[in-house]
């Protein structure tokens, strides 16, 4: 559930995207077993990377709460999900150079960034709101403008 600024992941969603991005890295993985321009140090790092990717998609999600229906995972689990899609796109660039790759992971396009901003902005906005009105109230009750008495 993507509400903007922050994502709730149920255990069903998230291991849905698990799922999608083992098929990303399969697809990814064929390409790099049939590239024969690919050399031995690359292949190796690719393939210690595919096999931590493919150790995590593998593990279930754990929901923080058990009962009836579907739960929230944990935010650490997405992160970590985020983090090895963001390598696997990178490991797509830098093997694409060398292999014909057959299509892997997709780039993410998100509204997200722009919600951020407008987040952001309202926050400091209201943060300057919240200085003024401090400010206000503390030199008022000091008298600081105050013009000086006639002696």
């Amino acid at each position: 559930m993507n509400f903007g600024l922050f994502t709730l992941w149920t255990p069903g969603e998230m291991a849905d995207a698990q799922a999608n991005l083992a098929q990303s890295a399969d697809s990814v993985n064929r390409s790099v077993q049939a590239c024969t321009t690919l050399d031995a140090a690359t292949s190796g790092s690719w393939g210690e990377f595919y096999s931590t990717l493919k150790a995590f998609t593998s593990t279930k999600p754990v929901a923080i709460f058990a009962g009836s229906g579907e739960a929230i995972t944990t935010g650490t689990r997405a992160d970590q999900m985020q983090q090895l899609a963001n390598e696997l796109l990178a490991w797509q660039d830098r093997l694409s150079a060398k292999c014909t790759l057959a299509p892997g992971l997709s780039r993410p396009t998100s509204y997200a960034p722009d919600v951020i901003q407008v987040a952001k902005w309202g926050f400091i906005a209201v943060g300057a709101v919240a200085v003024a009105v401090v400010v206000s109230k503390v030199t008022h009750e000091m008298d600081v403008f105050r013009k000086p008495r006639a002696a």
